[in-house]
């Protein structure tokens, strides 16, 4: 039996990002439940990044729940489940959804590992990065002790208007602790034309990669910022189709590619595109869209399943919340253990912070 439901998780405090400010996360739950299994999906499209709305999707569901239970619960095969979801929109965080529970069901009945339907080998330990705010210096150093204590050696830096700043921040961070790496989220705000003195200030430190150091137009121009820079380059949110990404790899293969599943879609498209280009799945970071515990269950999956084993992942954005619909994830050592994610039975979820949608409830 297939039940929907929408939930509505506010934030700490405003999460700000380049293009708005959220106090609150809500999106879809899907939720696969009969004698034998109990299995969630999370489709949560997020205003600013995701083309689809909450809106369209939670309709598009609720308007095609009995086409939802006559599949889920028919004895399909591999083959019929992907046929079965092109008849769907293409909306991305759609497409992740029902591929993904469309997996675990799969693999339940089948009594094996999502991840044998895949040529990847699932990663049995994720590592994880931190995000660190632009604070003085004394307290970064604080939040980067604490986080360093529970074996986080990966850390995200939001990068402001005085590179400068924060690249002295970092010297005295690495100091510290001379075994941590640092990643640096310019959000496309570092002007083009002076990427050839930018570059050099981050030259002598541990520096993984820089995400989005300036917006480009393309290929060629993409090309240039790598080269002025002379730095490693990762990008995020400029590829957003699965063409795009085999387009950059084409041009620039050295480079770092950061993927949130739910702006790409069906999972099976995602591993066939991945493996295409990448099948050692060599700089491949896995981030979630701030989803809840569950989203970011899926994410984890797709880390596993498709990322880097030797690179840490964006999965650490629980704290966010002021109180999630699940327990967070335990970190153990900077890595989180995914040998706990295909429980058949789903943990108890935190119904107070949902809402059933068509009034359907299990």
């Amino acid at each position: 039996m297939i039940s929907l439901y929408r939930y509505h998780l506010p934030f700490n405090k405003p999460f700000l990002t380049g293009k708005k400010s959220f106090t609150h996360r809500e999106g879809v739950l899907i939720r696969y439940l009969n004698n034998s299994a109990d299995v969630w999906a999370e489709a949560a499209p997020l205003p600013g990044f995701s083309d689809e709305t909450f809106t369209e999707i939670s309709t598009v569901l609720s308007d095609r729940l009995a086409d939802l239970n006559r599949f889920f619960t028919s004895d399909y095969e591999l083959h019929e489940l992907k046929k079965w979801l092109s008849s769907w929109p293409a909306a991305p965080s759609l497409q992740y959804a029902l591929s993904y529970l469309g997996l675990r069901i799969l693999a339940i009945r089948k009594k094996c590992s999502p991840s044998s339907f895949f040529p990847f080998e699932l990663t049995r330990a994720v590592r994880i990065n931190d995000i660190v705010g632009l604070n003085e210096p004394d307290e970064v150093r604080r939040q980067v002790q604490s986080s360093s204590e529970q074996g986080l050696t990966t850390f995200k830096f939001k990068a402001g208007k005085n590179t400068g700043e924060l690249a002295d921040i970092l010297r005295v961070v690495s100091a510290d602790h001379p075994d941590i790496r640092f990643r640096i989220d310019a959000n496309q705000s570092w002007p083009a034309d002076q990427l050839a003195q930018i570059g050099p200030l981050f030259s002598e430190l541990p520096i993984e990669y820089i995400e989005e150091p300036s917006g480009y137009r393309s290929i060629d121009e993409l090309c240039e910022m790598v080269s002025l820079l002379k730095l490693p380059v990762a990008l995020d949110e400029s590829v957003r189709s699965l063409e795009q990404l085999k387009m950059a790899n084409a041009f620039i293969p050295s480079v770092f590619i950061v993927i949130k599943p739910a702006l790409y879609g069906s999972i099976f498209e995602m591993a066939e595109t991945i493996y295409t280009i990448r099948s050692k799945r060599t700089k491949m970071v896995f981030s979630t869209l701030l989803e809840s515990k569950i989203g970011r269950d899926m994410t984890l999956f797709c880390a596993a399943l498709m990322g880097d084993p030797n690179l840490a992942h964006g999965l650490n954005t629980g704290t966010l919340f002021k109180e999630d619909l699940l327990p967070d994830f335990e970190i153990r050592n900077g890595q989180i253990q995914t040998d706990s994610l295909f429980s058949i039975r789903g943990k108890p979820i935190r119904y107070n912070f949902l809402n059933a949608l068509n009034g359907i409830h299990s």
